[in-house]
């Protein structure tokens, strides 16, 4: 019996250590001190693909357009008693803060933290039509263990946006946006420990189109709806990794394309000026490329001559599609004060999480 027991025993570590050994191997096999097994690709290579997906979603979700600007338009009858945009400049300021945490434990294995500060304006033209626009900064962190390197991205970003109220229950709404991107990174040479660094510029573009549905039933239990689809395109400079080691790269113009659909709901309850609510949307990849190239590096993991395999031996996740859910609470004062706390994570994608936590307070005068 004691035997059996241990034989147990064995096989539970065994399946623990196997289904979790993409993340371990990855911690231990790349240092300054053991760099033979550090995988030979820049940090871009590695991070690109997931940085551009969340950013994107926390880029068009912070233009005024979410789910924020559909209570703007339709809950204003709730909160005075009267039209859209009636007794009212029209006028609004607004201002929202977003923290990711994103992580990827299979074959790229890095962590990484976005911070994102957003200030916005917009007035309704009509009663039923909003013009806005907003600036915003982006501040990505990222640690990348298979190569023993990381990243520092800095963004500055324009998106002015429209909304519409096409009836009682149903608003429209399309943002366009710019940002402008600066990244410097560095590595671990696998051929002999050297710290590789390299910076480039970037230019990513973006769009969203959405389709809202909103009912109150008798003013307390609120439901909302949303299909919507966005494009984000991201151009990098070429670079140069520069520093002692022998596998540096020269990278030519790297782009990054990313195509989504998407579908959710949320529900909340309201009780008097606050209203707890809970969400979940869907979203699935119709177009994800990377397409760059470059010379020097080697093959694969570890030191070699010739030229390497593009960026790096790791490739993307070949997840297409994934599910973000999460609470809330809104808050919506008699003054034109309005707000939001909010912690969303995502689920869905092989090896990567992710948990968003995110402020916005609005100013209606």
């Amino acid at each position: 019996m004691k035997f059996k027991l241990i034989q147990l025993a064995g096989a539970m570590v065994a399946a623990f250590m196997m289904a979790f050994a993409p993340s371990f191997a990855a911690q231990e096999r790349c240092s300054a001190q053991e760099f033979e097994g550090c995988t030979n690709g820049v940090t871009a290579a590695f991070t690109s693909t997931d940085s551009l997906r969340t950013t994107t979603d926390i880029d068009i979700n912070r233009q005024g357009t979410d789910s924020d600007t559909d209570e703007q338009l339709t809950l204003r009858g709730k909160l005075y008693g009267q039209a859209a945009g009636d007794g009212l400049s029209g006028w609004s300021v607004w201002g929202g803060f977003d923290r990711s945490d994103f992580d990827n434990v299979g074959a790229q294995d890095f962590d990484s933290e976005l911070n994102n500060f957003t200030l916005g304006v917009d007035t309704f033209a009509t009663d039923t039509v909003l013009f806005g626009i907003t600036l915003g900064y982006e501040d990505l962190e990222l640690d990348s263990t298979a190569n023993g390197g990381g990243q520092d991205v800095d963004g500055l970003r324009v998106a002015p946006y429209v909304a519409i109220l096409l009836n009682d229950y149903l608003s429209a709404d399309a943002a366009i946006g710019y940002t402008a991107l600066s990244t410097d990174q560095n590595r671990i040479d696998p051929g002999n420990g050297s710290n590789l660094t390299s910076s480039f510029d970037a230019d990513r573009w973006f769009g969203t189109v959405n389709l809202n549905a909103f009912h109150a039933y008798d003013n307390n239990l609120v439901i909302g709806a949303r299909i919507g689809a966005l494009y984000a395109k991201e151009s990098q400079d070429g670079y140069t990794e520069l520093g002692g080691g022998t596998t540096n790269r020269v990278v030519g113009e790297t782009d990054l394309t990313l195509g989504q659909i998407y579908a959710g709901v949320d529900v909340g309850y309201s009780f008097g000026e606050f209203e707890p609510y809970a969400h979940a949307m869907y979203r699935n990849d119709f177009k994800s490329d990377f397409d760059t190239s470059s010379t020097g590096g080697g093959p694969g993991p570890g030191p070699g001559p010739g030229p390497g395999p593009g960026l790096a031996a790791a490739t993307p996740t070949p997840d297409d599609d994934e599910i973000q859910y999460g609470v809330g609470l809104r808050y919506f004062g008699s003054n034109g004060l309005s707000g939001r706390f909010e912690w969303a994570t995502t689920v869905g994608r092989q090896f990567v999480s992710e948990d968003t936590y995110s402020a916005m307070a609005r100013w209606d005068f």
